[in-house]
């Protein structure tokens, strides 16, 4: 087992509308969710493979929302592991091996 690790910090208020994390694993479309109306450091044990992780809801209003990736990576998380959106809504899509 691998860990990865998905920091998110909400700043502004809650979230009107919970974060969600969604991981799968592409070789065995395995998946993984969680999610969160406030700010959380999570860790994901997961097997070896190649994974997306995708991160979507809501911001506060005029709030902003930070998220980080950490963790055994072998190749990635691309396109970069560390992204801030002040956009209404959250879109984030990560790609990676570990």
């Amino acid at each position: 087992m691998k860990t990865i690790n998905v920091k998110a910090r909400i700043s502004g208020g809650t979230a009107p509308m919970p974060i969600n994390v969604q991981i799968t694993n592409i070789d065995t479309d395995e998946i993984v969710r969680f999610e969160s109306k406030t700010s959380f450091n999570k860790d994901f044990n997961l097997d070896s493979g190649t994974y997306t992780i995708q991160l979507y809801g809501m911001n506060p209003i005029d709030g902003n929302t930070e998220i980080l990736l950490s963790g055994n990576f072998i190749e990635g998380p691309y396109y970069s592991s560390k992204r801030t959106t002040k956009k209404t809504f959250i879109s984030e899509l990560f790609y990676g091996k570990i």
